[in-house]
């Protein structure tokens, strides 16, 4: 019961956490230019990072924890626009040079990311 109650809020609290950094985020309308652009590769948590896993999971959750079709799709919507961000980010920072092949991997997983979001966003329309 105890270990059950301790998952429960943990989950709540990593849910509320995304919450409150969203709701501190610096919106594109009060940036201009290059600044959108460090934005873009600055804030962004890349597939190449070793706490990317924990992202991807609190995401599930929130997949998991969203039972409103609507609520749902807007969701799918978010994801797929953060993957898109994800592979910018990656094309960024590695764009200026010849690419090793982890880098390769990483962006073609990205990409594979991005797509599997937006065919289950169009599946839930």
């Amino acid at each position: 019961m105890f270990k059950k109650s301790l998952v429960v809020l943990l989950v709540f609290l990593l849910i509320f956490s995304l919450g409150l950094s969203q709701a501190f985020a610096v919106e594109p309308d009060e940036v201009t230019g290059s600044e959108v652009e460090e934005l873009t590769e600055d804030n962004v948590l890349t597939p190449d990072s070793p706490f990317y896993f924990f992202k991807r999971f609190v995401e599930s959750v929130r997949l998991w924890l969203t039972f409103d079709q609507e609520k749902r799709v807007e969701l799918l919507e978010e994801l797929a626009e953060e993957r898109l961000k994800e592979l910018e980010a990656l094309h960024a920072r590695y764009g200026d040079g010849e690419l090793t092949e982890q880098e390769l991997d990483v962006l073609e997983q990205a990409l594979d990311d991005l797509i599997v979001h937006v065919e289950t966003l169009v599946v839930s329309l």
